[in-house]
């Protein structure tokens, strides 16, 4: 199941931004101490890196979302389903998913036999 406070709202701008700034001052950390970049050369590919992860996890939330509205929507069908067979069925509900006991279809156990010794 994909319930979580992280998967509930998109994130604000702001974190967005952040975000983006974190991964291009990180980004650009590595190839200037790495990858041995001229300073201007590392900026910009830090900024790339930035606006690639940050459009990466923007699609990633999107997906997720989409998945926990499906999810959602298929539980309210059942949830609608079951309503709609325990109302239509004049002794109620016929199997135990819908809410019957699952003692109540069966006949009583056979009383136990004494061993003799």
């Amino acid at each position: 199941m994909l319930h979580g406070s992280y998967v509930d709202t998109m994130p604000s701008s702001a974190d967005v931004i952040f975000d983006c700034i974190r991964v291009t001052w990180v980004a650009m950390i590595i190839c200037i101490l790495f990858f041995d970049m001229e300073l201007a050369t590392a900026l910009w590919t830090g900024l790339v890196v930035g606006i690639a992860y940050t459009l990466f996890v923007r699609a990633m939330y999107r997906s997720q979302l989409a998945a926990l509205q499906r999810e959602q929507a298929r539980e309210q069908e059942r949830r609608n389903a079951v309503a709609a067979a325990a109302a239509a069925s004049p002794t109620g509900p016929a199997s135990p998913a819908e809410g019957a006991s699952p003692l109540e279809n069966h006949p009583p156990a056979p009383p136990p036999v004494a061993n003799a010794v």
